[in-house]
């Protein structure tokens, strides 16, 4: 959907532009839509190299901290200029029902949360909770220790979630929690796997904004249309 959605935008603007429908045209089109459906390949490519890279972190240790996750996407990003459609890296915990209030003490405890409220959907017998995140370069943002099964504009994310996708690309609205935007993200996600059984899953959330402004800058690349 998320390709689909970029390659219309792309074709609508070029007819804006009035591109000629003579042979020369054509080929152009299809060499710069070509050009920009690779670029855009492997963009996303290494976003999912990137979630993969935070979900090895959290498959090979007992826990990570903030801090320990900040350390190491800094390192992974080395600075994180390359991406400036890459919004934040968020972790959310699978945790049963039974084991809620358990969760909320160590929450509390991890976070100096006091305050802190956890929402139940009871509709599930699992909820999926925000523990631990940081933005495009690394540093550190306080979890809001949300539930996303209280969200209706989760829905389909969690759905792909729920029926075991090994990965999984959704376009969402909005993403809650980052005054600085407020346009449309694409949410790219990977399971996170302990012991066999499934601890929660990663997901790394894209400005869309910024995804069309550089397939923009991709068109223009190298090619003069006539």
């Amino acid at each position: 959907v998320f390709v689909l959605f970029v390659c219309l935008s792309l074709v609508s603007g070029i007819w804006y532009w009035g591109v000629r429908h003579d042979e020369t045209s054509i080929r152009q089109l299809s060499e710069n839509s070509q050009k920009v459906q690779n670029e855009f390949d492997e963009n996303i490519e290494h976003m999912f190299d990137y979630a993969g890279a935070v979900k090895g972190l959290f498959e090979g240790s007992d826990e990570v901290t903030q801090e320990e996750l900040s350390t190491f996407v800094k390192a992974m990003m080395g600075g994180g200029e390359e991406y400036d459609s890459l919004l934040r890296f968020i972790v959310l915990e699978k945790v049963d029902n039974k084991d809620i209030e358990e969760f909320k003490k160590e929450f509390i405890k991890t976070h100096k949360r006091e305050d802190y409220v956890l929402e139940i959907n009871e509709n599930f017998a699992h909820q999926f909770v925000s523990v631990n995140a940081v933005d495009g370069e690394g540093n550190a943002v306080t979890p809001t220790g949300q539930n996303l099964r209280m969200f209706e504009d989760r829905k389909t994310l969690l759905e792909k979630v729920d029926s075991g996708s090994k990965s999984f690309v959704v376009l969402l609205p909005s993403v809650r929690n980052i005054p600085e935007y407020t346009g449309r993200v694409a949410a790219i996600g990977l399971p996170i796997i302990k012991g066999g059984e499934m601890y929660g899953f990663v997901v790394a959330y894209l400005s869309v904004d910024s995804v069309v402004k550089d397939v923009g800058s991709w068109q223009g690349e190298g090619i003069a249309w006539k």
